[in-house]
């Protein structure tokens, strides 16, 4: 059920904010970002990623790089190859 997975992702999100845990807000961005995709709310899962993308810039590669591919891949999926290629 990926509004109550969304559910306890908000909850989660609300926590790391407490907190001031970028790496837990980061990484609730991707699961975010990835049920938004899921369900073609690319609006809100491009939003999510770039959470993602900058929480995770310079200290996490693995993170950083999960999410410019969930992102790059939105773009291809809304047939926007240039916008997905300069993330690549």
């Amino acid at each position: 059920n990926y509004d109550k997975a969304l559910e306890y992702y908000n909850k989660a999100e609300l926590k790391a904010i407490q907190l001031q845990d970028k790496y837990r807000q980061s990484t609730v961005a991707i699961g975010k970002g990835n049920i938004y995709t899921f369900n073609k709310k690319y609006d809100k899962a491009i939003e999510s990623f770039n959470i993602a993308i900058e929480g995770f810039k310079n200290k996490n590669i693995n993170g950083w790089a999960v999410a410019m591919l969930s992102l790059s891949s939105i773009y291809i999926e809304q047939n926007n190859v240039d916008k997905a290629f300069t993330l690549l």
